[in-house]
């Protein structure tokens, strides 16, 4: 919900909403994500309001997502480095023959470095 009245806001008042939503013109300042240390954006940006957030959602998928690929990933690895086939790493970590094949070969290559 909140993602839709943001947009429609900006959208209706995007010339200069700072000075309709305040009632006086002000100068706003710019600051990159640099200048702000992560305590003060959690202070700004509550996670109760960013849960309700279509944008901190799809963020929070896709972070799960590819934790969850990654620990796919050193499963497979682990299986490997004992020995296990790769059509039985591929069965039980639901990787393709080929995926499971290609870290046959990354870990291949790595170990000679």
């Amino acid at each position: 919900m909140f993602d839709n009245v943001c947009k429609f806001l900006a959208e209706t008042f995007s010339s200069d909403f700072a000075t309709w939503l305040l009632g006086e013109s002000i100068t706003l300042a710019e600051l990159s994500p640099s200048e702000l240390e992560k305590e003060i954006i959690q202070q700004l940006l509550r996670r109760e309001l960013m849960q309700e957030s279509v944008t901190y959602q799809a963020i929070l998928a896709e972070g799960l997502a590819e934790g969850r690929a990654e620990g796919v990933r050193r499963v497979a690895i682990n299986l490997l480095k004992e020995e296990i086939s790769v059509a039985i790493v591929a069965k039980v970590t639901g990787l393709s023959v080929e995926q499971v094949q290609q870290l046959v070969n990354e870990e291949t290559g790595n170990a000679g470095e």
